[in-house]
């Protein structure tokens, strides 16, 4: 589970760093595209960043809202790829590339969170440190041993 947390800050991390470089990107043009990713990158990334927070809580619901969050990021990058116009011949094709990247690293949090292990972390509680048991007994101003508690 701690992969998951990991892999989702890093998502995070990329998401907030997109939407921070596309903002500055919608800023100098005013392309209706840029407006749109800097909007599903700041979604991401704060709803990545949230969800690793709270995936220390260990709720069994959590379990099923980060397997719903991946999956509409899926469905977002299939809708993304099947909008994005087809590169001209024999040309490179970054978007494709990047979108590939971000679907694959999409699928391996989706099965993360979906393997047994990630079921047993969120159905037991966290362990709890307990706190320090009290002394048997005091010991005396004089040192003379100890006297027992009241």
């Amino acid at each position: 589970m701690i992969t998951l947390r990991i892999l989702m800050f890093a998502g995070a991390a990329a998401g907030l760093l997109l939407t921070a470089l596309f903002g500055f990107l919608a800023s100098q043009e005013d392309a209706p595209f840029l407006v749109v990713a800097v909007a599903a990158f700041g979604l991401y990334g704060l709803g990545s960043l949230t969800l690793a927070i709270l995936a220390g809580r260990r709720h069994p619901a959590l379990r099923w809202v980060i397997v719903a969050f991946h999956v509409l990021a899926l469905a977002y990058l299939l809708f993304a790829a099947g909008m994005r116009p087809e590169p001209p011949p024999g040309q490179p094709d970054p978007a494709g590339a990047f979108n590939g990247l971000c679907g694959w690293f999409t699928i391996t949090c989706l099965v993360l969170v979906s393997v047994g292990p990630s079921g047993r972390y969120f159905t037991r509680p966290a362990e709890q440190s307990l706190p320090p048991a009290p002394p048997a007994a005091w010991p005396t101003p004089g040192g003379q041993g100890p006297r027992p508690l009241p």
